[in-house]
């Protein structure tokens, strides 16, 4: 299994280093080869979303609408994309919040307001929302420190 492991991990790294905006997602806390390999892979290009709304809706975390006439009821989220982007998104949210204090005060404060599902998949979307204008402006995740 280890042998595996070292060649799987191997040509992920091969593939990795076909991407040129590996350095923009490699700066965001908890996101390793697999998770930029995952986001690059599946987008195919971030010029194809013109918003972040679009790249959320992509992966599938946003809530989904009932609309009909004067009637407005927001539901749960769609879960239309890709499952593998998500489960990955979510599991590098804990070491985000970990590293940055300013992603962790956002957290628990939707926390104290909504369910811990909730507000987990809250901060998926937001951390999508950041991908997308990283990816589009080209430049690094910059830690602040909370205010």
């Amino acid at each position: 299994l280890r042998q595996q492991r070292q060649e799987l991990d191997a040509r992920v790294a091969i593939r990795v280093k076909r991407y040129k905006q590996v350095a923009v997602l490699d700066s965001i806390p908890g996101f390793g080869q697999l998770t930029i390999l995952a986001v690059l892979s599946s987008i195919a290009g971030v010029a194809r979303f013109s918003r972040p709304e679009q790249l959320s809706s992509y992966w599938g975390v946003c809530s989904s609408v009932y609309q009909s006439g004067a009637t407005l009821r927001l539901g749960s989220l769609t879960r239309r994309g890709n499952v593998h982007v998500r489960w990955l998104l979510s599991q590098a949210l804990q070491h985000l919040h970990r590293k940055d204090a300013r992603a962790r005060k956002r957290y628990l404060k939707l926390k104290r307001k909504k369910p811990r599902g909730v507000a987990r998949a809250a901060q998926v979307r937001w951390l999508t929302q950041i991908i997308w204008h990283l990816l589009k402006k080209d430049e690094p995740y910059r830690i602040k420190a909370a205010a």
